[in-house]
């Protein structure tokens, strides 16, 4: 078996070529059962961005794939008061992107800041770690 979080873009389109692992995510996506992506999960917080990649290649558009992420997650979760959208009186933990996420979704892999709890927070590892990043993308 070939753990999906794992593959990169251009892996996915060979790979998705041969096997339609997305049949189940398709149907619950038409018949409007409520999809939510997974907050943080693995050694790095990166592979939730990759899970979201995935969303669209299963048939989400990147639109309905931020949301899933963002506030239907939270919704499931019951934080939806809290969290999962930008609003006066929640919190918010922000990412500014390079680029349009909503037109290429591997656009949310090109962080140019990160601000959390109102402070903008350094994305680089401290000095003398490892950037695990570089494992897996």
């Amino acid at each position: 078996m070939i753990p999906l979080a794992s593959l990169r873009s251009d892996e996915w389109t060979a790979w998705s070529e041969h096997v339609d692992d997305f049949i189940g995510p398709r149907k619950a996506l038409q018949a409007g059962v409520k999809i939510a992506s997974r907050a943080d999960f693995g050694p790095v917080a990166e592979l939730g961005r990759v899970e979201i990649e995935q969303m669209v290649n299963a048939g989400m558009t990147e639109m309905q794939a931020l949301v899933a992420a963002t506030r239907t997650s939270t919704d499931l979760c019951g934080m939806g008061d809290h969290l999962g959208t930008v609003e006066k009186g929640k919190l918010a933990d922000l990412m500014v992107l390079s680029a349009n996420p909503l037109q290429d979704s591997t656009a949310i892999r090109n962080l140019k800041m990160v601000f959390k709890g109102g402070n903008r927070i350094d994305t680089n590892p401290p000095e003398g770690q490892v950037d695990l990043r570089m494992l897996f993308f």
